[in-house]
């Protein structure tokens, strides 16, 4: 989730070293294209191969502008967009609450299929041993 959209969207691609880390490129994208989208209806999921670069270049503001330099790496990103929720402080307790009350439902439904699963597991294996012929 991103707040403000104006600021973009910055990705960065590392490599786990033993000792240290190492960026392997990144990518800064701009949100504001994307308003496009929601505004024509096509709020979809969306795919593409970015090439990463090695440098941020910064506006006088000190945001990030864009990238320079490509390193010869790429990476797929899927991207959806949607609206935003304008759900009042209210709305999202109340939502949260009843999620709540729903995990809880499937939890203890989860654990009772588990129990049921198992029972008629031991039930098999219990004939499956009666059903056993020994050969002498």
């Amino acid at each position: 989730d991103i707040a403000d959209r104006s600021a973009g969207l910055q990705i960065e691609l590392w490599e786990r070293g033993q000792f240290w880390d190492k960026l392997l490129g990144l990518c800064h994208l701009r949100l504001d294209q994307y308003d496009e989208q929601l505004n024509t209806g096509l709020s979809g999921v969306n795919e593409r191969w970015i090439t990463l670069d090695a440098e941020l270049i910064l506006n006088r503001q000190g945001q990030v502008a864009r990238t320079c330099h490509p390193t010869g790496h790429s990476i797929l990103i899927c991207t959806h967009i949607e609206l935003p929720s304008d759900l009042t402080e209210e709305e999202s307790k109340e939502i949260g609450e009843k999620l709540e009350i729903l995990h809880d439902i499937l939890d203890k439904e989860g654990r009772q299929l588990q129990d049921i699963t198992f029972d008629e597991l031991n039930s098999i294996s219990s004939i499956h041993n009666d059903q056993r012929v020994s050969f002498s």
